[in-house]
């Protein structure tokens, strides 16, 4: 009878579909080739391709045990999933814009980099926090719409009576994460104790994180919280037919969504994240090869 319950304990923690502790490059991929794919039509704000994108990661929140709610925006479509926390007067925020810009001069921008590579991050996060112990805070995840067309998802967002400037205490915004293929000299700068000590930890850290005023999604949330923006910078083909799943370096995805798990996982330990975080960093500008 203890051999009959030990293996069915055994085989429950080997295939219950919430066990899966962290991200792998074959399930990045996946998303990636998804969202990247010729059929989504390089997911323009409006279009079938963003509809099917965004009701795709819905689906996706719910087999991963999330609560989701998809927000009409402007003809298209916030995703947003959320995580319930212990302390429910606290929430981070979580995002990255799902849509691109289509079809240019007839050719399928399909924008495998900018941004299916920080759609599935946040996926990825997303199923291997709901794996785990119920947070400190509340984590919202959000797949933003309209980022190519002025920010259109966070502006809505930022608006919306779920958003309160008391209980959003952090947002952390993946763009064009999928390019960690070289590293950029930057002056040295004075960070938190925290962020040094995972600066030690990833050293290519410091060349993709960065407090913004310009750039993506977490300009919206900014004058509100603490943001952090990850990026791996612009390439030849930003915004081109060029920016392909094929071109991706998913080995590179991993070890930033380890990362942002980690940076998450440090603001959730903290009682109050303006003591610490964030300023010392330095701002986004634009970086090419």
């Amino acid at each position: 009878m203890k051999l009959t319950l030990n293996l069915g304990f055994v085989l429950v923690v080997l295939f219950h579909p919430t066990i899966a502790k962290c991200q792998t490059t074959k399930e990045l991929k996946t998303y990636v080739y998804y969202f990247a794919s010729d059929d989504l039509k390089g997911r323009d704000t409006g279009s079938a391709g963003m509809h099917s994108a965004a009701w795709y990661v819905a689906g996706k929140c719910k087999e991963y045990g999330l609560s989701v709610s998809v927000v009409p925006v402007g003809g298209c479509k916030n995703v947003v999933a959320q995580i319930e926390g212990k302390n429910l007067t606290k929430t981070i925020v979580i995002g990255a814009h799902l849509d691109h810009i289509g079809i240019r001069r007839g050719r399928v921008c399909n924008g495998a980099d900018d941004n299916a590579s920080g759609s599935a991050a946040v996926l990825g996060l997303a199923k291997r926090f709901s794996a785990e112990l119920k947070p400190n805070y509340t984590i919202t995840f959000i797949w933003f719409t309209g980022e190519e067309c002025g920010f259109l998802g966070s502006k809505h967002y930022i608006k919306s009576p779920r958003f309160s400037t008391k209980d959003h205490v952090f947002m952390l915004n993946l763009d064009m994460i999928g390019r960690l293929n070289r590293s950029w000299s930057k002056e040295p700068i004075d960070v938190p104790i925290i962020l040094r000590e995972l600066y030690e930890k990833y050293p290519f850290a410091s060349d993709i994180t960065f407090r913004a005023d310009k750039g993506s999604d977490q300009i919206i949330f900014a004058p509100h919280m603490p943001v952090v923006f990850l990026h791996t910078g612009l390439h030849s083909d930003y915004h081109k037919p060029g920016d392909d799943a094929d071109k991706i370096n998913y080995e590179g995805m991993i070890k930033i969504c380890n990362y942002a798990y980690d940076l998450v996982n440090k603001v959730l330990g903290k009682s109050n994240v303006d003591d610490y975080i964030l300023y010392g960093l330095p701002i986004y500008s634009k970086i090419k090869e």
